[in-house]
């Protein structure tokens, strides 16, 4: 029978394609029953995904210990958006309005954050999420970029992939600065999205 040698690469995605077939993953649950899901699409042998109580999953690597991925199994449970608005008038150098109030019992995850709104040309607006942890109320400014101009007015935009959490009873806020000028009115608004869990 004649041998057919394959060439070096094509003999490393066969060995990969096994390899990725046999790759299984160690589950480990913080309580409650077992989880019944498979988490070989994103897990080798090397890697070990954490379950915890409220759904969610980290993937971590064995050999660096390091955090390759995080998410939840609760597919949209406990889902949140909030919308906060403010207008800023001549000589307003900040306005700040409430985005969502945090239930007892409940900590808030925020994931994603957009803001938007425009200002007279000349000035920056400055985009800020206020939310507190642990009694420690902290600023989180998003990075904004000029989208459009019409006559005197330029349109700025941000948004983000984040991962902001809030405290049970404390209250998420919109701040918005224009440190390099206030003369004349100003619209602009932000939007949150998340997920409440346990607290």
């Amino acid at each position: 029978m004649r041998k057919i040698r394959l060439p070096r690469l094509w003999r490393y995605a066969l060995v990969a394609a096994a390899s990725a077939m046999i790759a299984s993953a160690t589950v480990v649950s913080a309580g409650g029953a077992p989880h019944l899901f498979s988490l070989a699409d994103f897990a080798v042998p090397t890697q070990t995904a954490h379950v915890d109580a409220a759904g969610r999953v980290s993937v971590t690597d064995d050999r660096t210990h390091s955090q390759l991925a995080n998410l939840s199994l609760n597919d949209g449970a406990g889902a949140m958006q909030a919308v906060a608005n403010v207008q800023m008038f001549d000589g307003d150098l900040a306005k700040s309005a409430t985005l969502f109030t945090v239930p007892a019992g409940k900590r808030l995850v925020i994931e994603f954050v957009t803001a938007q709104g425009t200002v007279p040309s000349g000035e920056f607006p400055e985009f800020k999420l206020v939310a507190t942890v642990g009694g420690i109320s902290a600023e989180h400014s998003l990075l904004t970029s000029p989208m459009s101009q019409s006559g005197s007015l330029v349109r700025f935009e941000a948004s983000e992939v984040v991962r902001i959490y809030a405290d049970p009873g404390t209250t998420v806020t919109f701040l918005v600065r224009r440190p390099n000028g206030a003369a004349g009115a100003a619209n602009l608004g932000m939007t949150i999205s998340g997920h409440l869990v346990s607290a």
